[in-house]
């Protein structure tokens, strides 16, 4: 009988005080789907912590085959960990697959596995059993049904890390179907599992469920690269998940929705209701050249602003994000395209993705050269982790491309840095919606006359220094030294600093306002009470000349609802979180109706 060993090493988290782990699901399937299929294997263990090398070492006996499932955030360990194995046991074979793989891991391995894993293993296995030479590249073609494949949580994988574990809450990586119809160059996704997207038995669905109901389960990750691509069968799992998961321990549900979102998946996240985190509209650049050559395709503008219309029916939720460093970017289209975000709708939350270029895509393999893309090394860059321990996990970080020099990036970010904090958490939205209404002043002019300004602006220009100053050192290192700044908290890192200067920053939009038009007393005190914030008085009324919703310049009175009197009063309007920031509600109608 002979003995392997998965790993799937990852940092741990902290959820609300409590420390998460994810579960192996990749090794899990693996095996699973290799025990189903072989019976000379036993499984000597699944390694799921960054435990210490040596001491994980010295805890294996026997060992024959050695699979580390790898990516961006435990490749340098992996490789560690595998070295440590072949030193101590020298006939022990070495595999690596996942989706950071490329030929270049057949320096420090005996074989690697491409694309799906579960056929390639059970072949490299078959052959280590027969005593038959060993390929060093395993790749097959995807399997044509995934009915036969098991599942690792109902086959009791995890059993024991549960046990093992108690008090943690467990993140589940959850698939009701596998692949992806889009190829976008920047993603692994497309071009590791081809076109052609495969399903699930919902019986196996149903059961996973079950099992994320009995044990502590309290994030799941649904990895289908496009939910609600399937509108009956989709919305039929969201209706599962939300009949079977009711008093769980589950907290909130993360997901991909369908690239070009419709009405479906808002019906979808209504389904799912307060465990859903809210809906992806991508776009990831609204620059048509570079959406052309990475291959993404965006929804027409009109649609855009169709979805932002159906968010506020359905009183969801939704978040755009973008990647900064793509091709054909440049520094206004970048500009410009934050801001057409504004006049489409979007006004909840934006995501400014750092541009990794990860190595088995097209933006790397191909447009790294054709564009002349420049990158860095950057560390501590996972979000959610803060302890690293001198860890060697790094990414390749973009600093720029022939479009976007790496001054122009500094200012984009700097930029993009500007309208999240200022305009999505909320400090500046009322006064530039007004302005918008009843001046026709776009949110272009706006935000470039408040990025003149904010370089003097009291209180924020320190800020904006600090920012500014991690994010140069970060082109230039890869790493941040200023005092509480971690490249993974680059981008959030303000919004605690600003909410402590409240007051300054509703000051500072004023200002840019009045560089405008005169701004009314009545619009001054409908932003101060955008934000929950206890130093104003609620709930408020206010009648305004102008409907933000409409765009209109029709008299419409604002009722400014505070928080908890709305949970208990009212059943209508929308809460939005920013970051622990709590904005009030706005209950309006007009006047005249």
């Amino acid at each position: 009988m002979k003995t392997v060993y998965f790993f799937q090493s990852q940092f741990s988290y902290d959820l609300k005080s409590a420390k998460q782990y994810w579960f192996p699901y990749t090794a899990g399937t693996l095996w699973v789907y290799a025990n189903q299929n072989l019976s000379d294997w036993q499984l000597g263990g699944i390694q799921y912590k960054r435990d210490n090398i040596q001491d994980y070492i010295d805890s294996i006996e026997k060992i024959d085959l050695a699979c580390f499932c790898t990516y961006v955030w435990n490749k340098e360990y992996n490789i560690e960990m595998s070295q440590a194995i072949k030193k101590k046991f020298p006939k022990c074979h070495i595999s690596f697959g996942g989706p950071q793989v490329t030929e270049q891991y057949l320096e420090f391995s005996d074989s690697i596995c491409l694309g799906e894993g579960e056929v390639s293993l059970v072949e490299l296995m078959t052959d280590i059993n027969m005593d038959r030479s060993t390929k060093t590249i395993y790749q097959n073609s995807r399997m044509p049904t995934l009915d036969n494949l098991p599942s690792p949580y109902t086959q009791g994988v995890f059993d024991s890390m549960v046990q093992a574990e108690p008090g943690t809450k467990w993140a589940a990586v959850f698939e009701t179907n596998r692949g992806c119809p889009y190829s976008c160059t920047f993603c692994e996704w497309g071009g590791l599992t081809a076109s052609k997207i495969f399903q699930f038995d919902m019986k196996r669905i149903q059961a996973e469920l079950e099992w994320f109901r009995d044990n502590p389960v309290a994030v799941i990750f649904l990895a289908d690269a496009n939910f609600g691509i399937f509108k009956d069968r989709d919305l039929q799992i969201a209706k599962q998940m939300n009949a079977t998961l009711q008093g769980s321990a589950l907290e909130y549900v993360s997901m991909n929705y369908a690239k070009n979102s419709n009405q479906r998946v808002f019906e979808i996240a209504k389904i799912l209701g307060t465990v859903s985190k809210g809906i992806t509209i991508s776009v990831q650049s609204m620059n048509p050249d570079t959406l052309k050559v990475i291959k993404r395709q965006n929804m027409k503008v009109n649609n855009f602003a169709d979805m932002m219309k159906l968010a506020e029916e359905y009183n969801t939720y939704t978040y755009t994000e973008l990647i900064l460093g793509l091709p054909l970017e440049t520094k206004e289209t970048w500009k410009q395209g934050l801001t057409n975000l504004m006049e489409l709708g979007q006004h909840n939350k934006i995501f400014i993705q750092k541009g990794l270029l990860l190595p088995n895509t097209d933006w790397a393999k191909v447009q790294q050269e054709q564009y002349n893309i420049e990158t860095v090394s950057i560390y501590d860059f996972i979000p959610g982790v803060e302890q690293y321990e001198n860890d060697k996990e790094h990414a390749e970080f973009v600093v720029s491309t022939n479009t976007m020099s790496r001054q122009d990036m500094h200012e984009s970010f700097m930029y993009g840095w500007m309208c999240e904090q200022m305009h999505y958490n909320g400090y500046s939205q009322i006064i530039a919606k007004w302005l918008k209404t009843k001046h026709n002043v776009n949110y272009k002019s706006f935000y470039d006359c408040m990025f003149e300004m904010i370089v003097n602006a009291p209180d924020i220009k320190h800020e904006y220094n600090r920012i500014s100053s991690a994010y140069l050192e970060l082109q230039q290192t890869g790493k941040v030294s200023v005092d509480g700044i971690l490249t993974n908290t680059l981008e959030i890192v303000s919004r605690k600093v600003f909410y402590q200067m409240y007051d300054s920053c509703i000051n500072f939009a004023i200002q840019v306002g009045k560089q405008f038009a005169s701004i009314p007393q009545e619009v001054i005190e409908l932003q101060r009470r955008f934000l929950k914030n206890t130093q104003y008085t609620t709930p408020y009324t206010v009648n305004l000349d102008v409907n933000f919703e409409t765009q209109e310049c029709i008299d419409t009175s604002y009722n400014v609802i505070d928080i908890q009197e709305y949970h208990t009063s009212f059943t209508t309007g929308t809460e939005v979180t920013r970051g622990g920031m709590k904005r009030n509600y706005f209950i309006y109608e007009n006047i005249n109706t």
